[in-house]
């Protein structure tokens, strides 16, 4: 996250007409759902309870990528500025790391619940 905020102070002018909304609701959810999936392994989380939070971390990332793929699609057959291109690229992907990193956490904590199960 540090990084997206660095990236956009470098060249915020970059972002005018571009909303990040959709990724940062996705992040959102992805993030309360490992936090969620934390809270229930400090108390026992049972098996069935994480592969559920662990199939919304997995959707969540599923949309993330598309959305991603959308953004950039439109990215290379709009008319925009070269440097705006790698820039918001840049931006794009970092969002969609962010959310896979939160995908791989859950999919640890489906792991320890089924090692402990």
């Amino acid at each position: 996250m540090e990084k997206i905020g660095e990236r956009i102070l470098i060249c915020p002018e970059d972002l005018r007409g571009h909303s990040f909304q959709k990724q940062v609701e996705l992040l959102d959810q992805a993030a309360e759902t490992v936090f969620a999936m934390v809270k229930q392994l400090r108390k026992g989380i049972d098996v069935r309870t994480a592969r559920e939070m662990n199939a919304k971390l997995q959707a969540i990332e599923g949309e993330a990528d598309e959305l991603e793929l959308d953004r950039v699609r439109d990215l290379f057959q709009g008319n925009y500025d070269p440097k705006q291109i790698v820039f918001l690229r840049d931006l794009y992907g970092l969002l969609e790391k962010v959310i896979d990193r939160c995908r791989d956490a859950g999919n640890i904590i489906l792991q320890v619940a089924l090692k402990y199960s």
